[in-house]
């Protein structure tokens, strides 16, 4: 409700702060549809992401306009995981936990099947993010 309520009828995309809010309002859909998805847990008494969690993935998801579409969504626990692949080589995977701050990126590439490199960057930052999945489509 408070998304619609901020993008008019007659134009959701006006201005660059309407532009920015449809696409934490895109976000945050494609979030929540993956979220409440009871398929995705192993039980009903597995733990949702709360409200936090999702917001701050939204928001992140938001900054990444191209990359929305190709985002995967693995909640899991509490946690809440977005994650883009190249084939089966590469892997870029934003990671959201209960904790403040506790967005972190890893990455992967896979060689033959193997792992010949990979990092763990915990406290990431919108900039280290577009940073992966540059590599990550190169």
């Amino acid at each position: 409700m408070v998304f619609n309520s901020r993008i008019s009828a007659s134009s959701p995309i006006g201005s660059s702060e309407n532009l920015s809010y449809a696409l934490m309002h895109r976000s945050l859909n494609k979030i929540a549809d993956e979220v409440f998805n009871d398929d995705l847990y192993e039980s009903t008494e597995e733990r949702r992401p709360n409200t936090s969690v999702i917001l701050e993935a939204a928001l992140v998801l938001s900054q990444l306009p191209s990359e929305i579409d190709r985002a995967e969504i693995e909640p899991y626990s509490g946690e809440l995981s977005l994650v883009w692949r190249s084939g089966r080589t590469k892997r870029v995977k934003a990671m959201f936990g209960p904790g403040k701050k506790s967005f972190s990126v890893y990455h992967e590439q896979l060689v033959n099947g193997r792992v010949v490199e990979h990092h763990l960057r915990p406290q990431a930052n919108d900039a280290y993010l577009r940073d992966r999945l540059a590599w990550l489509h190169t």
